[in-house]
């Protein structure tokens, strides 16, 4: 089952404020910087990283992503191909680019945003491989 499209569903400024989060990411990676992650996730998010186990927190979510960015993780790119809307939270479905090495890989993800000290943020994100 398909969801309303971003365009057609969200509140007046709502697609602006996920653009700036989502870009305030990879920003994040781009710089090398992830303390900018803590604009990014919720105090109580949760990542699911392919391989790894559930992080919770946003200070273990920093941990994780300076560790991966101390591995070698220079680029993030995404593209949201959907949204949904259910009541205070929106399910964003979408692709990423992720470079690393020199090598980029391709994943889908979904994010559960929320609103927290009135910005939209990542509360829930999980992500796979495309291969």
């Amino acid at each position: 089952m398909s969801g309303p499209t971003m365009q057609t569903t969200l509140p007046g400024g709502t697609s602006a404020a996920m653009k700036r989060t989502n870009d305030l990411a990879c920003q994040a990676v781009a710089q090398r910087n992830p303390e900018l992650l803590k604009q990014v996730y919720t105090a109580d998010a949760r990542i699911l990283p392919p391989g790894h186990a559930a992080v919770s927190g946003r200070e273990a979510i920093i941990d994780f992503w300076r560790s991966v960015m101390d591995a070698g993780l220079t680029k993030l790119t995404l593209a949201t191909n959907d949204v949904i809307v259910a009541g205070d939270y929106l399910t964003e479905i979408g692709e990423a680019g992720l470079t690393m090495g020199g090598q980029q890989a391709l994943v889908k993800y979904v994010v559960l945003w929320t609103q927290e000290d009135n910005s939209w943020k990542w509360h829930v994100d999980i992500w796979n491989p495309n291969a």
